[in-house]
């Protein structure tokens, strides 16, 4: 037996939506608009510190360099400085600037740049070393010209003698020391494998020691000397030396 529907519910069944399937349900739903475009105007780069002109100061300042950098014109630049010497006295420092074929000196307090010279005659070829001895004569060893050249600090030029003058190669004047009493010249003769003995005052030869090897007392590229207060003198071999060894005094 069917039951008796009143008017009323009947009338709202007929207002109620119709059922709609899952994809036709999303046709249905409302589109968004799209994005509007908005176009940001280009910033200019924050300049960089180094590059801003300071108004109060002036014109605008050189770039900024990195520490140790100097002008590429200034005279106290440095090229291949292979062996330096410290006068106490004046406060100085010599460097054996081998790049640029010269003696450069310097302030030891503030590293400001003060004079150079270059050779007597020939140009230098490998500024080994350079010393000073007590009476302030500037010693530089002029490697491979086979030459040692005497100086006063302020450049003048006072003599030279050749060690071993038919040395090629590396050269035979590879560094000098001097005797306790300032007497005698020591000079480390890698090439030849020895240590000449010269007469400071006249720079005559007048001995040396050492040999080529690898045994005590013979040499494999002696490249330094030094001599301590007693007179006994210390070698160190370069290349495949790899040593140090010391002469007793007799």
């Amino acid at each position: 037996m069917r039951r008796a529907t009143s008017g009323s519910a009947a009338a709202s069944r007929r207002r109620r939506s119709p059922r709609v399937a899952g994809a036709d349900r999303r046709l249905l739903k409302p589109r968004r608009p799209p994005a509007a475009v908005v176009e940001t105007p280009a910033v200019a780069a924050t300049p960089q510190p180094a590059d801003v002109e300071d108004a109060a100061a002036g014109p605008q300042r050189p770039p900024r360099r990195k520490p140790g950098q100097t002008d590429a014109a200034s005279p106290g630049n440095l090229s291949r400085p292979l062996a330096v010497a410290v006068d106490d006295a004046a406060n100085e420092v010599f460097v054996a600037d081998d790049g640029h074929s010269r003696v450069a000196v310097f302030d030891a307090g503030t590293g400001a740049y003060k004079r150079a010279w270059t050779a007597n005659g020939d140009a230098f070829k490998t500024i080994s070393c350079v010393k000073i001895a007590k009476d302030g004569m500037v010693y530089v060893c002029d490697r491979q010209n086979d030459r040692i050249q005497v100086f006063q600090k302020d450049g003048k030029f006072v003599k030279e003698a050749y060690v071993s003058k038919e040395t090629k190669g590396d050269g035979s004047v590879w560094d000098v020391a001097f005797s306790p009493d300032q007497k005698l010249l020591y000079v480390a003769d890698g090439h030849d494998k020895k240590v000449w003995i010269l007469d400071r005052a006249s720079l005559n030869t007048i001995g040396s020691f050492g040999d080529g090897g690898r045994y005590p007392g013979h040499f494999y590229g002696v490249g330094s000397v030094a001599v301590d207060s007693k007179g006994n003198v210390y070698t160190g071999e370069t290349y495949e030396g790899k040593r140090v060894q010391k002469f007793v005094k007799r």
